[in-house]
């Protein structure tokens, strides 16, 4: 960040996050509330859950992840080798899951995990 856009950001909490091998501080717009950046990626979204979505969209290329008509994300924030990501379900296609970009064919959120972590050091 540049001198002005500190001027205009301030860390949303004292807690890094991570997405995927990115980690750092969490910003919002001081003035716009509804304007989210994160290590180059800036996202527009009304609260902290939407702004992370979006930010994954963002930084893995996966287009249409913020829409609930397609994916929904399901459980808590997990990592494989270093990289962390939301798991989200397809609502279109049965048995599709998508983790930091990674879509997989699983008849549950615990063997697409499992099916991960086997494939762990190829991510």
């Amino acid at each position: 960040m540049n001198t002005y856009e500190k001027l205009n950001w301030e860390s949303y909490s004292r807690t890094k996050i991570r997405i995927g091998d990115l980690a750092g501080c969490l910003f919002i717009h001081k003035k716009h509330r509804d304007r989210w950046y994160f290590r180059g990626h800036r996202v527009e979204a009304q609260n902290f859950s939407l702004a992370m979505t979006k930010l994954e969209e963002s930084v893995f290329g996966a287009e249409g992840l913020s829409d609930v008509a397609l994916w929904k994300r399901v459980g808590v924030m997990f990592g494989v080798n270093g990289r962390w990501g939301y798991m989200y379900k397809s609502e279109t296609r049965h048995g599709v899951w998508l983790w930091c970009g990674h879509e997989v064919q699983a008849e549950s959120e615990k063997k697409a995990k499992e099916y991960l972590q086997r494939l762990g050091k190829g991510i």
